[in-house]
């Protein structure tokens, strides 16, 4: 297989990688640019263009954040990233810039085909794929598929509700899962409960605001009440990931996204609740990310070379 190159649009930065062979070769990232449309779109031109000695009649492959059509990459929103998008067609536009072919996919779906092509899922049938970050993503693959669903929108477990009468979710409803494992949810809580202000003996003279990996440093410190957040954001994630296997019965679940590095703190709480809600099917392995940061990029990769099929 030729060498194909795939982008992950983040809201802070767009990473990039070589998929040779169905591995992943060479990576990098660039920061992901704040003025909205053209910008973005010149950006993953340019990038593109660096690697001119890639076969420039292979598709280039891009993951972006939001709802998508998956059949005419059209945006129906796109969070976290400026500009107007609603109704852009990125494949499109960039295909006119470029005089080459480009495939778009959901983030979310491109984390699931590059762990399932070149990382923690490679020969895995039927997962489950759970991505942790300013909010919560999902896919879903069944027969080495992935799955769709009529509207490509299969697998947002992010939006699956732990407690109806929860937290606020930024999508109007309320007790989503994202607002209790999500970055920005655990933020607003840890602010609700007056969590926000750095402990001073934890990051000692750094400036900037509150993140959620101060929550975790506290609770990694033994501090209670953020040793109570970190752990009712495992609880809820177990429950709602036993409910969806106690559906699907999935072969494996891998977890990944910027915040997995906090998964040793969520998972004593995650497991427990895991099993606790999980009665009739047997417990799928539940794994971690290999492909790490760059597993959404290698992912667009594998999608533009069409390394993975889809379902509805």
């Amino acid at each position: 297989m030729s060498k194909v190159l795939g982008l992950d649009v983040g809201g802070s930065s767009i990473k990039w990688a070589v998929l040779d062979d169905g591995n992943v070769g060479p990576t990098g990232t660039t920061p992901t640019p704040a003025s909205g449309v053209p910008a973005l779109l010149a950006e993953l031109v340019a990038v593109a263009a660096q690697h001119a000695g890639l076969d420039a009649h292979l598709p280039v492959g891009v993951a972006l954040p939001g709802s998508l059509d998956q059949s005419t990459s059209e945006i129906h929103v796109m969070p976290n990233i400026a500009g107007e998008w609603v109704g852009v067609r990125p494949a499109d536009l960039l295909s006119q810039a470029t005089g080459r072919p480009w495939r778009v996919i959901n983030d979310a779906r491109a984390f699931a085909a590059g762990e399932l092509v070149a990382g923690a899922a490679r020969g895995t049938a039927d997962a489950l794929f759970v991505t942790l970050g300013t909010g919560v993503g999902g896919a879903l693959v069944f027969g080495g598929r992935i799955h769709l669903g009529a509207t490509s929108l299969a697998g947002e477990i992010g939006h699956v509700v732990v407690d109806p009468a929860g937290r606020p979710c930024g999508c109007g409803g309320a007790g989503c899962l994202e607002t209790y494992c999500g970055a920005a949810g655990i933020l607003a809580e840890a602010r609700r409960r007056g969590l926000a202000v750095r402990p001073p003996e934890l990051r000692p003279g750094q400036p900037g605001e509150f993140t959620v990996e101060d929550v975790f440093a506290a609770a990694r410190a033994g501090e209670g009440a953020a040793r109570s957040l970190v752990a009712e954001a495992g609880g809820a994630l177990g429950a709602v990931l036993a409910r969806v296997a106690s559906l699907l019965s999935p072969q494996q679940i891998v977890v990944g996204g910027g915040l997995s590095a906090g998964l040793p703190l969520l998972r004593p709480a995650l497991e427990s609740a895991f099993a606790q809600n999980l009665r009739i099917v047997p417990a799928p392995q539940i794994s971690m990310s290999t492909l790490g940061l760059y597993a959404g990029a290698a992912g667009a990769a594998a999608w533009a070379a069409g390394l993975v099929p889809t379902s509805r």
